[in-house]
């Protein structure tokens, strides 16, 4: 996924080429910001009060991104650095393994496709962040935010012909990619179609390990 990794052995960050410019013209933000999550995770997992460092131009709440409003197990957040959005997903270190496992594989069998199936195309959500920290076992995977305008959930588009195409054609990867490579949670639930691009954006892609 092109990921520059610094691995200091308790903890780990991997960055994309544009986040690593991002997070050097805003030294100390990304790690200001997971303290912050840190000292107020209760209150933001139960949707308290917006976060704020005004110094570092920082501000975190809870949000789900597009119009899929977080109702999952995770805590996820839209954190703004700068006026940057970005969305955080907060997961617990053998999850991120599986979502990290899930992400390369999906995007490895789709750039063989040229990203088409069935005459749609389809991307995985890549992130711009990885952050592990092994002493409190949590993991944290950054990606764009997008507007509830700019990115709908396939499940929540009207009925017609372009639902149906596009459902047809996340239930013909589902089969490829889960029966074949272990990948789960491919379903409209977990997918975006964003209009200005005509593409199908998936995310919450796991690699499930069923020799478990």
């Amino acid at each position: 996924m092109g990921l520059r990794v610094k691995d200091t052995g308790t903890k780990m960050l991997a960055r994309s080429p544009e986040a690593a410019v991002f997070l050097k013209e805003n030294k100390g933000s990304f790690f200001q910001a997971a303290r912050l999550i840190r000292q107020n995770f209760e209150e933001l997992r139960r949707g308290g009060a917006k976060v704020i460092d005004k110094e570092k131009g920082l501000s975190i709440k809870k949000a789900g991104t597009g119009s899929c409003i977080g109702k999952h197990n995770h805590v996820t957040l839209k954190v703004t650095i700068k006026g940057k959005h970005f969305f955080l997903k907060i997961f617990e270190y053998k999850d991120y393994i599986g979502v990290l496992r899930g992400i390369r594989t999906a995007e490895g069998y789709l750039k063989r496709r040229n990203y088409r199936i069935c005459g749609e195309t389809i991307r995985p959500i890549k992130p711009h962040l990885l952050f592990e920290n092994r002493l409190t076992k949590k993991a944290y995977i950054a990606t764009d935010f997008f507007d509830e305008k700019d990115a709908v959930l396939v499940e929540d588009m009207p009925e017609g012909k372009k639902k149906k195409s596009i459902t047809n054609a996340i239930n013909e990867l589902k089969k490829e990619l889960e029966h074949k490579k272990n990948i789960i949670d491919i379903w409209p639930l977990n997918a975006f179609y964003q209009p200005k691009t005509d593409s199908v954006l998936l995310f919450g892609l796991q690699h499930y390990d069923y020799s478990k």
